[in-house]
This record gives C-alpha cells, structure tokens and sequence, in this order.
C-alpha cells in the first residue's frame, strides 16, 4: 500500500491525495489475493484490480481531487470495497504526516510555501508560422 500511495504522490499528473485501507479492506486484499496452491502471488494483480482501477477511476471522473482523504473500507454486504471521501483541500505536508513512509516530492512541490505549480499543459499545439520557418532555417 505504500508503494502505491507513493506512485500517488510522485505521479505528475495530478495533484496528490491519501487514502487509508482498513483492517477488514486488507483482509479482503489478502482472501482476493492468495491462493493456496500458488500463496500471494496474485496479490499485486488484486490490488491492481480491487484498488488502482476503481482510483484511477475516480480521479478521471473528476470525483477524487488533490489534497483529498480517501477511507477503503470492506462492505460485507456487497462483498466489494468502499472509497469513502473523509477530507478536502488537505495540505501537502498534512497529507504526508499520514503516510508511513513520506515519499520524496518532485522539486516543484518541495517549495516553501508547499503550493505545487505545474506549467500549462499544451496538447498537438503547432508553433506560430515565423517560428516553424525559423526552425527549418536553422536546420539548413
């Protein structure tokens, strides 16, 4: 769980968030993820399927933000895994104080005033016409 709170907090697309996994979620994990004949090897592919997907999910579908606090319960009666949002608009370095282990911040996020700035993101954007022109000149 905690590598992938890490991959969480080291990913740069979005802004990170925490999530805690109950004592009755892990046990879920662990009965998805262990075979008798084969152990925890399928554990990985369990909480890839039981935990990843439905975050990923959350966070495409605009559901799950930065800074947000996430609680992975088991519900018995579904026999499926809970996300429960339990905090907004926490802190970088409040989120961090719950985490086992703190994962090490991209430099843009370890400033001062723990504000993550990311430059603007620009997608199949062409170069003004002078630039391109410029650009083959130069190659010439």
């Amino acid at each position: 769980m905690n590598q992938l709170q890490q991959r969480i907090f080291n990913s740069a697309a979005t802004t990170p968030f925490v999530f805690n996994v109950t004592p009755d979620a892990r046990a879920f994990l662990l009965r998805e993820g262990t075979d008798m004949k084969y152990g925890a090897r399928h554990l990985k592919r369990a909480i890839e399927r039981t935990i990843v997907h439905p975050l990923s999910n959350l966070v495409a579908s605009d559901q799950v933000h930065g800074g947000d606090l996430l609680r992975i319960d088991f519900d018995p009666h579904q026999g499926c895994l809970d996300f429960i949002k339990e905090a907004e608009q926490m802190p970088i370095y409040a989120m961090m104080q719950m985490i086992d282990s703190a994962p090490s911040l991209p430099a843009a996020a370890a400033t001062a005033t723990w504000a993550r700035v990311e430059p603007p993101r620009v997608v199949n954007a062409k170069k003004p016409s002078h630039q391109v022109a410029e650009a083959s000149a130069l190659q010439l």
